[in-house]
């Protein structure tokens, strides 16, 4: 888990809004786009991990369980405590999803807008 994003958030430019990014407050709702549907094969999953519930209701032992999805800048899996800071932190700033891919279009208030092809 790097301070990256935080960095981003606090700094970064929000592709939809074209400001510093202000999740917190933003009511801006990004413009989902769909791939037409007579393009088969085209289709593509983007995925992204919500924080809302975690941060809200603070299961341990689903912090534990999720821990492994996330890497440290030392190579090694967060402890519960570390995941809990972690995701305050960025909770504070107005981010409810992160990418769990890359993603063009993506909203760190409500996840891919889709569109990213």
């Amino acid at each position: 888990m790097e301070d990256t994003l935080i960095k981003l958030i606090q700094k970064g430019t929000c592709p939809f809004t074209g400001q510093r990014y202000d999740c917190a407050r933003c009511e801006v709702k990004p413009e989902y786009h769909k791939i037409p549907s007579d393009q088969p094969g085209m289709h593509s999953i983007h995925m992204s991990f919500c924080i809302t519930g975690y941060v809200k209701q603070m299961s341990r032992k689903e912090l534990r369980r999720i821990a492994n999805i996330f890497t440290m800048d030392d190579g090694r899996h967060p402890k519960v405590d570390e995941l809990i800071e972690y995701f305050m932190e960025l909770y504070k700033l107005g981010v409810e999803h992160l990418p769990m891919c890359d993603c063009k279009r993506f909203c760190f208030k409500h996840g891919c807008m889709g569109g990213d092809e």
